[in-house]
Parts: structure tokens; sequence; C-alpha cells
């Protein structure tokens, strides 16, 4: 599938590293840092922060990072695992809410329904053509990004169209 002239080509950690951890994450983290940190990235005209809420680490690297980059069981930020395949695409945050709206993206706003965040409310930007979705907390006068990574599986994917689906039964009723 062809991807749009703005999302950048992945980071290749097998071809592009050789499989070198350590250029490997910090070519990651250089781009996370670039687009994120250094750089400001903006949804809607508004700016998009980095949460808090995420306990440092004490490697140097903003700890949302380690949030976005990670998978694990989700228990403590501390247990969980870098994941190659969501390093290599870090670099898509910032080109994905910038281009927002556009034909490869979906966008709404959703109420978390699971018993840990029940009535958080938050906005979902997914690029479903190329596997990709973002979390967003919509705040006074910036966004602040909750999460972002790769929909690789059928239920991710699965409950996504399904939230997307409740979201355009809901505008069509207004």
């Amino acid at each position: 599938m062809t991807r749009p002239s703005w999302l950048p080509e992945p980071l290749d950690f097998a071809t592009d590293f050789s499989g070198n951890w350590d250029d490997f994450l910090e070519a990651s983290y250089g781009i996370f840092e670039a687009d994120l940190i250094a750089g400001a990235a903006y949804y809607h005209g508004k700016k998009v922060i980095l949460s808090r809420n995420y306990p440092d680490l004490g490697d140097g690297k903003h700890p949302s990072y380690w949030h976005i980059v990670s998978t694990g069981d989700g228990k403590t930020e501390a247990s969980k695992v870098a994941d190659p395949k969501r390093m290599e695409v870090v670099g898509w945050i910032k080109p994905i809410l910038e281009n927002c709206p556009d034909d490869d993206l979906l966008e709404w706003k959703a109420v978390r329904s699971n018993s840990k965040r029940r009535g958080n409310a938050r906005t979902v930007v997914w690029c479903k053509k190329h596997n990709f979705v973002i979390f967003l907390k919509e705040l006074d006068y910036v966004y602040v990004i909750l999460s972002a990574y790769r929909t690789e599986y059928p239920g991710t994917i699965r409950d996504l169209d399904a939230e997307y689906n409740q979201f355009l039964s809901e505008q069509n009723q207004e």
C-alpha cells in the first residue's frame, strides 16, 4: 500500500542498522526528540505536548518515549520491553498529527469504556491503512499524547473500527 507523501519511511532495525541496537535506539530517540521535544508538533492548531505521568527510568530519555515504544503487561512502565516495531515508526507521530484532516486518517473523540479509565475523553487519530494510532487528551490550550503505536492485532483493529463506527453513528443522530 502506498504511503502518503507526508508519511516518512519507517526505520528498519535489521536493514538500516544491521541489528545494532544502540545505533537503532539513538536514531529512533533522535527522531522522537526532534519531533516532539526540541520541535513542536501541532494538531488542528493546538500544540501537542508529552505526558508527565510516566516514571523516569533514569536513562536520559523522556518517559513518554519509553511508554510509546514499549510493550508489556501494562502493570508498570518498568516491566515493559522496548519493541523495535514501535521504535521504527516513532517518526510517524508528528506528520500524522500535522496532516489532519487527510483522507488517510480517521479522527474521532471517544470516552474510554473500561473501568480503569471510565469517563476519560480522548481524541483518536488512526492511520488505518498504515496500521498506526495515536491517542490524545485535549486540555484547554494543548493536546497531550497519551500513546501511539502500530495496530497489528486483529482485536485492536476490530475495537478501533467499532469505536469509530459508534462515533459515526452518534454523529449521524445529531
